[in-house]
């Protein structure tokens, strides 16, 4: 089988058990630094948001 990642959008179960095994770890404050750059940079890129399910909804839409 051929388990290769189809989408980078999980679904709610997939977040909330992901969430539920991360609850009361911490994270020193230079990865928190990271983490908050790569969001930043994958949000501001159109082309990680299929045109067919956001409808020409771009990232600016959704932030203002």
């Amino acid at each position: 089988m051929e388990y290769k990642r189809q989408s980078r959008h999980p679904s709610e179960a997939t977040k909330n058990k992901t969430s539920q095994a991360l609850k009361g770890r911490s994270k020193p404050d230079h990865v928190r630094q990271l983490i908050s750059q790569s969001l930043k940079r994958y949000w501001a890129n159109d082309d990680n948001f299929p045109a067919d399910k956001h409808s020409g909804t771009t990232i600016y839409d959704i932030m203002l």
